[in-house]
């Protein structure tokens, strides 16, 4: 991967983390590691549906959660992995901040 390339997923994966709502939706998950359906998550996270659909395409699209497709629900649950990856990567290294 290229290092304008894993900038760009970098910016996508934090920008995702930007709102407030993104991370109810990351705190629910997170107790729910086998993952939600849209219509639980929608409850727990007491996001109605559109603004639910909004965020969790953010958040999908960051890399950040998964979708599967069980039975006719569509489960969601957090990409552990690549969370803990993007944040460490991106914390390992801090550097100064030109004034």
């Amino acid at each position: 991967m290229t290092k304008a390339k894993s900038r760009q997923n970098a910016a996508k994966f934090f920008f995702a983390l930007g709102h407030q709502r993104r991370l109810r939706i990351i705190d629910v998950l997170t107790d729910h590691p086998n993952g939600l359906s849209f219509e639980r998550l929608e409850s727990e996270a007491l996001i109605l549906g559109a603004s639910l659909s909004h965020h969790l395409r953010f958040l999908k699209d960051a890399g950040i959660i998964q979708r599967k497709i069980k039975d006719r629900y569509s489960i969601y649950r957090l990409n552990t992995a690549y969370l803990e990856m993007m944040l460490r990567s991106g914390c390992d290294r801090p550097r100064a901040v030109a004034a």
